[in-house]
């Protein structure tokens, strides 16, 4: 087959990885697409359009390029062996511009144009264009391939090109107006060269040394730059190597990461490491000045990032990219928020301000691996070049919605969060009483700590340290700890046998095979990691970590949901570890093994006397010291122990159990069993709010025809404990939805609700759920001053929303309070809320 491009952005190369494409070129896969949707009618309109458009290229299977001009051959042909037309599906029945504006209408059109309109059927081989390394043309051969790079005609291992031949074919296929456009045009012409991240250094100089700063190049002189550029490159690259090998033909390829340093690669932490295992595999003793040239032009090429992360941003890029090989500002946003704890460690609003920092550079062609820049201008929000310099903003009134974000470009943005990361764990690890750049396991464990993960333990990063390949040692440096910490928290702190269980776990509540968890299911999971969370716990946590009542969860958000509510939980106690002593400890005391229940408490757990005092017991006793990393150790015994226990007990913690058996005991007739009356009873006092909801009194009056599995009409105690483990999950699963259906009932945002559930934990400090009216009355008097008809007023208020059966507010009642006292302007406490967020917020 014959492929025929035309135009200034002419059919050019199949690329399937970031960093190998210009902005506006397709990847295979999506052109295959295009080419079963696009009818005839749009093909002949961008025939149309390139008429006027210069030289053409034509490139035929066997790798040759040659040309042609004018209007006579402007018709890109679609063509075998005979010339003949090769015909477009049947199924192309609808223009696609059709109904569109004049100004959609065209932009679509240019997109068009850019694409590379080859064959109609996909091969495998296709798809892998770049995405397992370069070619030449005969391998592409050798190995079926029906469509070409054009990277792959200057990559003849035995007859290449010189750099000026491969620039004089790129000049014609990207110039506009016989010109390259010093900035993001001439970025572009370098990306088509393999060179994604020109240092703006060396470019600079050439630019400025042989054109004194002009704007635009023609093809001479753009050629002369890639020379000169080119040149300059390898003559740095040829003396250091020179200069760190002693004048001699190979070095040891243990200096290798030192001559990278050397040539001012930015190496990501692991690189190093990699770099050694592959050398290791190759038998690589020593290298030579081509293969270090090599060495490096690789690195480069993925943005100095580590093998695995290069790979791991690649494929995020391809499951996100847009028709035309580009994805927009809030995907680039979600690409590089791939784990919230770690990149905290970046700073404030790390991922807006590297978002449009990248955006700024690439608008005007400053995509290099030169950090200084990058970071002066993250820290001062300056648009600066790569020597610190200040420079004019390089596009007016830059508006970040409408930018579109290459491939290279992503990897480059990706590669400076972790240069920023790096920067904020050096100051993470001096502030755990780090005073270099190594550290031993116990510190890297409060380092970890910091960055949120407050139930790591010594195990698990010993775990890491097998999976990162590094040898046991006394103290590790911060190519490793940052290694290890990055690996650590890509697995969201999870062990192999802890994603195993987690695994299994979401396919138990997977019922219907979806692959998805709905919201409702939140509470019964958590139940079933061993925590004993009330009704509000979980709710909260919902809300913390941006659920709706919609939410669909599926195996790798179950998991960072997993994790958040092990961080989350911690906390509070974390804090107490802080500060000394125990939240409302009037002698502010120590911390003894004897407030072990009241921890394990404020971490969600119901646990009972007899458990508290066997692990008090086994301590040594009540009044010796505790600190956090013991504690740790035995709450992640305690949750293991409950596990066991809920699934000895039919699905209940030994609490529930007990609580079961002393309703069961109340409401049992002479025979030791509960009748349907007495249970119907008691449900209607355990679980009040059911009479006023028809859909759940309906379920469960249903549950309690199963749990009557005999069909006898009576409960004996294992009937008895499985209805009450299914009725608190369908009462937990409503209360989950009903909360988070109310906010937006109520018209509150996500920042109110957290705001206001601030308050209420300041006198809910159990996170029970539940506060009374001499609570309320404190939270009030902490926001209003109230006199004797203030309080009356508020009681009187209170007595209408909280439930007559308590005498206390939940959660929900407590918004549903709030709105009731906002929406009267009660007190004025409108305006006093307001003076309170601004000041908040301030």
């Amino acid at each position: 087959r014959t492929y025929t491009a035309f135009g200034d952005n002419q059919v050019l190369p199949d690329v399937g990885r970031p960093g190998s494409a210009p902005e506006g070129m397709y990847t295979q896969k999506s052109r295959h697409v295009m080419m079963q949707e696009m009818s005839m009618s749009a093909v002949e309109t961008q025939y149309d359009k390139a008429k006027k458009r210069g030289p053409m290229v034509t490139m035929d299977a066997e790798g040759t390029a040659y040309g042609g001009s004018g209007p006579s051959t402007a018709r890109a042909r679609f063509a075998d062996e005979s010339d003949e037309e090769l015909e477009l599906p049947d199924n192309l029945e609808r223009d696609p511009m059709e109904g569109m504006g004049p100004r959609r209408r065209n932009t679509l059109a240019d997109k068009l144009l850019k694409a590379r309109l080859a064959v109609s059927k996909t091969t495998t081989m296709q798809k892998k264009v770049l995405g397992a390394g370069r070619k030449t043309v005969t391998q592409w051969q050798s190995e079926g391939a029906e469509s070409l790079p054009l990277g792959c005609l200057f990559e003849e291992e035995e007859d290449t090109p010189p750099m000026r031949v491969r620039a004089e074919v790129v000049f014609g296929f990207h110039a506009h107006n016989s010109e390259v456009i010093v900035g993001k045009h001439l970025a572009e012409a370098f990306l088509l060269l393999d060179i994604p991240y020109p240092d703006e250094e060396i470019l600079a100089d050439a630019l400025q040394r042989k054109f004194q700063g002009r704007n635009s190049l023609d093809r001479e002189d753009f050629v002369s730059v890639v020379v000169a550029y080119q040149d300059t490159v390898a003559t740095q690259l040829e003396k250091v190597f020179r200069q760190i090998s002693g004048y001699v033909d190979n070095i040891d390829s243990n200096k290798v990461v030192n001559l990278l340093e050397e040539a001012g690669v930015p190496l990501m932490p692991g690189v190093k490491q990699e770099l050694a295992l592959q050398l290791s595999a190759e038998q690589k003793d020593k290298v030579n000045f081509h293969e270090f040239k090599n060495i490096y032009e690789d690195i480069i090429s993925r943005a100095s990032l580590t093998v695995g992360e290069h790979g791991r941003i690649s494929d995020l890029f391809e499951a996100t990219e847009d028709w035309d090989g580009t994805i927009g500002a809030e995907d680039l946003s979600r690409i590089l928020s791939w784990n919230e704890a770690f990149v905290s460690v970046a700073g404030e609003n790390a991922i807006q301000r590297i978002v449009e920092i990248t955006a700024r550079r690439a608008a005007s062609g400053r995509l290099s691996l030169n950090f200084r820049g990058w970071m002066a201008e993250y820290k001062n929000q300056k648009s600066l070049d790569g020597f610190g310099a200040e420079v004019a903003e390089p596009v007016e009134n830059l508006d970040l919605d409408s930018v579109r974000f290459t491939g290279s470009a992503v990897l480059v943005a990706a590669r400076f969060l972790h240069y920023c990361i790096a920067d904020g764990l050096v100051a993470t690890m001096q502030k755990v009483g780090s005073k270099g750049k190594s550290m031993s396991l116990q510190k890297i464990l409060a380092v970890v700590e910091e960055v949120g993960f407050l139930g790591a333990t010594v195990e698990s990063l010993e775990h890491f340290i097998g999976v990162c390949r590094f040898e046991p040692q006394r103290v590790y440096d911060f190519d490793q700890i940052y290694t290890l910490i990055f690996r650590f928290c890509n697995a969201d702190g999870f062990t192999d046998s802890e994603e195993k269980d987690l695994t299994d776990l979401f396919r138990k509540f997977d019922d219907d095979g979806s692959g998805t968890l709905e919201a409702s299911e939140v509470g019964p999971v958590i139940r079933w990691l061993g925590y004993q969370p009330t009704q509000y716990r979980v709710y909260s946590f919902a809300e913390d970590v941006g659920l709706n009542e919609n939410s669909a969860i599926d195996l790798i958000q179950f998991r960072k949901m997993v994790s958040n509510y092990y961080r989350l939980s911690l906390r509070r106690v974390k804090e107490a570890f802080k500060q000394g002593y125990l939240p409302g400890s009037e002698d502010k005391r120590r911390i003894v093994v004897g407030d072990l229940g009241q921890l394990l408490t404020m971490v969600g757990y119901e646990i009972t006397h007899a458990e508290v005092t066997k692990v008090i017991d086994s301590l040594g006793g009540p009044d010796d010291p505790l600190d956090f990393l013991t504690f740790k150790k035995l709450e992640i015994n305690h949750r293991k122990h409950v596990r066991k226990t809920m699934e000895e007990n039919g699905g209940v913690s030994n609490a529930e159990y007990n609580k079961y058996q002393s309703y069961f005991h109340h409401n049992k007739d002479g025979e030791g069993h509960i009748t349907q009356k007495a249970m119907r009873n008691l449900l209607g006092k355990l679980f009040p709010s059911n009479s006023l909801d028809r859909s759940r009194h309906v379920r469960i009056a249903q549950l309690v025809k199963e749990a009557d599995v005999d069909g006898n009409k009576v409960f004996d105690f294992e009937e008895f404990v499985w209805l009450m483990n299914r009725v608190t999950e369908v009462m937990d699963r409503d209360s989950l939805v009903k909360g988070l259906m109310l906010r937006k009932q109520l018209g509150y945002t996500s920042a109110e609700v957290k705001h206001f559930k601030e308050l209420y934990q300041m006198s809910d400090e159990d996170m029970s759920g539940y506060i009374d009216f001499e609570e309320l009355c404190k939270l009030f008097l902490m926001i209003l001053p109230l006199d004797g008809e203030g309080i009356r007023e508020l009681s009187a208020r209170f007595r209408q929303v909280c439930s007559m059966e308590t005498g206390e507010l939940d959660f929900w009642e407590f918004l549903t309070f709030m709105r009731s006292v906002q929406r009267d302007n009660w007190r004025n406490i409108t305006g006093v809320l307001g003076r309170r967020t601004a000041l908040r917020n301030s």
